[in-house]
């Protein structure tokens, strides 16, 4: 399970769909916004259904952390969250922040339709997915940084991926088993 991260205007649609024809994977994209119920039972069916061979563009919970705080003043996850917990413990996803120069994001923004409230809290909102990212990194996540403007960044992130895959009991890098002394 590779699972694309960042906010609007970083390069995650591109590089998932990237992802998906090069390591011949199901892109998973978000629907939007949907009820605390119907967003767990996506995130328990993600969990729980076959997520080996899936590039997700955008992860409700982690999304519903950024957004739903600064949108609509409550999260329906944290990292708390026992959804969370066995993600990290039994799913362990390749997590990759979407992470350009805020510059970059910013400039280009609203070419394109934004969701109510993206563009008025643009900063506070980049500022959260930076915390989350800082999070999931402190927590010993797998994450790593994308800035698409890097000439070479796509080609680290199938260097990776194909490590993780040797790490992990000669796998490809989804649904990996830990073996011997890797953290």
């Amino acid at each position: 399970m590779i699972i694309v991260i960042g906010f609007d205007n970083t390069g995650k649609t591109t590089l998932t769909s990237k992802l998906q024809n090069d390591l011949d994977l199901e892109r998973v994209t978000s629907r939007g916004i949907r009820s605390k119920d119907e967003q767990r039972l996506w995130a328990l069916e993600q969990l729980h259904g076959d997520h080996s061979k899936k590039v997700y563009d955008r992860f409700t919970p982690f999304e519903e952390m950024v957004y739903g705080p600064i949108l609509r003043k409550e999260s329906n996850f944290s990292f708390d969250d026992p959804i969370i917990t066995e993600l990290k413990q039994d799913v362990r996803p390749q997590i990759i922040y979407c992470r350009p120069h805020s510059d970059i994001i910013f400039g280009t923004l609203n070419d394109r339709e934004q969701m109510e409230g993206v563009d008025q809290f643009r900063t506070q909102l980049l500022q959260a997915y930076d915390n989350i990212a800082f999070k999931l990194l402190s927590d010993n996540w797998m994450i790593q940084v994308y800035d698409w403007t890097r000439s070479n960044a796509y080609d680290d992130i199938l260097e990776i991926h194909k490590w993780m895959g040797e790490l992990f009991n000669g796998q490809t890098g989804n649904n990996l088993q830990q073996t011997g002394g890797a953290n």
